[in-house]
């Protein structure tokens, strides 16, 4: 068994700035708040040795980096990312892996907020004379406690009013390009679901996470919906599923 190796991070954690990131909410071009977070994968040993902030990744340098995003533009919420990660990457040629997270608190309506996750490291190309190049390891895009609307249940009420189902989604994408224009994609989750007809969570998520992967073209999706209205007691049923393209090989779409 090989030996087990601590990985050590510095971050900062939400840095507030307004930046244009793809289009809002409303799907215009307009700046919209932006929570940044930055976790550096290094070894703090040297410093806890001497105590000395030259030995460690200075977080003030995190600090004012992120925030002299403020007020910039970017094609999207992964261009954002990817920008902090490659910063953070350079800033030290030591660092392996840098994680940048983007928190979208307005990024789609009837929800809590988007949630973007980007995962970077350096590798070595194969046959380019030993070069050294950035390696996407994780691009996961979230969506918090989007609210639905929607006819599901199998008791006579539920079936003459609508009622809430609350989804969290957690999204692979494979596209980059994709995730440029995210609110009108994720969007049509909303729209589609909100005129959708159920009996059970078990469908309901089951055809959201195809919908997922079929029409928006994402690789993976988790689906985690629960309806907060059925219980006095409670905040609710829930069902909570992983699926990807590999999960229908073979069946039809």
């Amino acid at each position: 068994m090989a030996p087990f190796t601590p990985m050590d991070v510095v971050f900062v954690r939400d840095v507030a700035i307004q930046a244009k990131v793809g289009l809002d909410c409303w799907q215009r071009e307009k700046p919209q708040p932006a929570l940044i977070s930055l976790r550096i994968s290094t070894s703090v040993e040297k410093a806890a040795k001497t105590d000395n902030i030259e030995d460690t990744m200075d977080y003030r340098k995190m600090y004012h980096f992120l925030g002299s995003l403020d007020g910039e533009e970017f094609p999207g919420v992964f261009s954002l990312a990817h920008d902090v990660c490659h910063w953070a990457l350079e800033e030290d040629g030591d660092h392996k892996l840098v994680e940048c997270i983007v928190t979208l608190p307005k990024g789609l309506l009837q929800s809590s907020g988007i949630v973007y996750e980007l995962a970077v490291g350096k590798e070595v190309a194969q046959g380019e004379h030993g070069a050294v190049r950035d390696v996407i390891k994780t691009s996961i895009l979230s969506v918090r406690n989007l609210r639905i609307n929607c006819i599901i249940g199998i008791g006579a009420h539920e079936r003459v009013h609508k009622q809430p189902v609350v989804v969290n989604l957690k999204l692979e994408a494979r596209d980059e390009d994709k995730q440029e224009n995210l609110a009108k994609d994720l969007e049509g989750i909303h729209l589609q679901f909100e005129a959708s007809t159920f009996q059970t969570l078990e469908a309901f998520v089951s055809a959201l996470a195809r919908y997922c992967i079929f029409d928006l073209d994402y690789y993976e999706v988790g689906v985690n919906a629960y309806k907060p209205a059925v219980f006095a007691a409670a905040d609710g049923p829930g069902v909570e599923i992983l699926r990807s393209r590999a999960s229908y090989a073979n069946t039809q779409s």
